[in-house]
């Protein structure tokens, strides 16, 4: 019997999602992580040019603009977290954050139909 980690067995062996998927799932993460942000940057009174430097330290966590990464909802969680320490609990930012997930993914659907 293989073990977890041989060859076929484990996430590993998943297919990776079609290539036509990919864009749209990075899409919804960048939404969603512009979205919340936004959301902090307000909590934490920022406006204008500070507000939208902000906002792309969340979009981008810990990673160059233009460097491609994967879905990265805990750095952004905790990102936010020590950001808003005493403006709002994890669990309000984990609330946020599921709902700029749903609002990020109508916006992305609504760009899909014009």
């Amino acid at each position: 019997m293989p073990n977890i980690g041989d060859a076929g067995i484990g996430p590993e062996s998943r297919p990776p999602p079609p290539a036509s998927a990919v864009p749209a799932m990075l899409d919804i993460t960048h939404r969603r992580n512009r979205l919340a942000g936004l959301w902090a940057a307000e909590l934490l009174g920022l406006i204008g040019i500070a507000a939208q430097d902000y906002v792309r330290t969340v979009v981008h966590p810990g990673h160059p603009q233009d460097q491609v990464h994967g879905d990265d909802h805990e750095t952004v969680v905790d990102k936010l977290a020590e950001d808003l320490a005493g403006r709002a609990s994890e669990e309000e930012i984990r609330r946020r954050m599921s709902q700029c997930l749903q609002e990020a993914r109508r916006r992305t659907e609504l760009g899909k139909k014009e």
